[in-house]
């Protein structure tokens, strides 16, 4: 399994490969412009049982077929916090 992470403090994405662990170290090292060294470290947390079902296209034309877009997950996801955007072909989330 990879994992992802996206960090807007340094460029791009970080791929991570994770084997059958589930807590996984991630390490952030920073310099400062006077040439302080400091690093943090959290934890997190991959559930390898999580499995989402996402349809990928719906038709929001009130003709009663695929009206409505809504994803399937298992009972492994806590709900508080998983969070869905959606984005039309354009790239914006104002639809």
């Amino acid at each position: 399994m990879v994992i992802r992470i996206l960090s807007f403090l340094i460029r791009g994405p970080h791929d991570y490969e994770i084997d059958d662990e589930d807590l996984f170290p991630v390490t952030l090292y920073g310099i400062s412009d006077m040439g302080c060294v400091d690093s943090m470290q959290i934890l997190i947390f991959v559930n390898q049982d999580a499995i989402i079902f996402a349809p990928n296209s719906f038709t929001p034309d009130n003709d009663g077929l695929n009206d409505t877009w809504f994803p399937t997950h298992s009972s492994s996801i806590d709900e508080d916090f998983f969070e869905v955007q959606i984005f039309d072909q354009m790239g914006r989330d104002d639809i």
